[in-house]
């Protein structure tokens, strides 16, 4: 194979991974932000080994499988048996991620979408703050993002731009509070700064979000952290973290600068983005 040749595959082989890669942060936008995608009948990479849920599949007679995928109106009889046992397994796993998806929204719906002090600063409460956390911040960006689209908005592409990146940003804060895989200090922190954004003290808000950039906890005024963490006097005064600011890594810096820009639509535009307490 002479060197163009060797030049030409691998500039096929970078374009193909670069939309791989585009397609899969497209995806968890969507899933985190919006509904998620209807999942496609196609199975991609047919040649790599099974997985054990696709071997557990395989275990099922050609009628079988046959049957399962006409239940999902993508039977092809044109595909081998590994081909079909992959594409069953795949939309197996859309089918239980809809259905996570479905559980979670169904809470979100029912959740109190207003943060209370006494629930802030009690452990019992995390699973419902991380919720709560969730509708309140793809709440913002829903309104940021309505707000983009009307015609009279001046800069309206630059707004375009900049909440598409704050979307992107927002993708691993989304997926951690909906995986539980926030540290309590972080919960707490968020559940802080949206508080005040709720009562519209906005100096108080952005002083939460410093403390919380620079890896201290944003206790509310007048609480000292009961229930949360059992740390010593002075650690609960002055709000002192373990948590290092120069240990967070990249995406948690990332989003962390998302949720200064919701901050700031919030108080550049209060009428928009104050959520109904109903």
């Amino acid at each position: 194979m002479n060197l163009s040749s060797l030049l030409s595959k691998e500039i096929s082989k970078k374009r193909k991974s670069k939309l791989k890669k585009e397609k899969s942060k497209k995806q968890k936008i969507q899933e985190e932000i919006a509904v998620p995608d209807t999942p496609d009948n196609v199975v991609e990479n047919v040649e790599e080994p099974l997985t054990p849920k696709q071997l557990q599949i395989s275990n099922l007679s050609d009628k079988e499988i046959e049957n399962r995928l006409k239940e999902y109106n993508a039977f092809d009889s044109e595909s081998n048996r590994i081909e079909k046992v992959k594409k069953l397994w795949y939309l197996d796993k859309q089918k239980d991620k809809e259905e996570r998806y479905k559980i979670q929204r169904d809470k979100e719906s029912k959740v109190d979408k207003l943060f209370r002090l006494d629930e802030i600063t009690n452990l019992k409460y995390k699973s419902k703050l991380l919720i709560q956390l969730r509708v309140y911040i793809k709440f913002l960006v829903n309104s940021w993002d309505q707000y983009v689209q009307d015609p009279t908005v001046e800069d309206e592409s630059n707004q375009r731009e900049l909440l598409d990146t704050t979307k992107i940003e927002l993708v691993v804060l989304l997926y951690n509070l909906r995986s539980d895989k926030l540290n309590d200090d972080m919960v707490t922190s968020l559940s802080t700064i949206v508080y005040y954004l709720q009562s519209k003290e906005y100096l108080k808000a952005n002083e939460s979000y410093i403390k919380l950039s620079i890896g201290n906890v944003a206790w509310p005024i007048g609480v000292s952290g009961y229930n949360i963490h059992e740390r010593s006097a002075d650690s609960k005064i002055t709000g002192e973290s373990n948590t290092a600011n120069i240990m967070i890594d990249e995406p948690t810096r990332k989003w962390m600068t998302a949720i200064k820009r919701l901050i700031t639509f919030h108080e550049q535009h209060p009428d928009i983005s104050t959520i109904d307490s109903s």
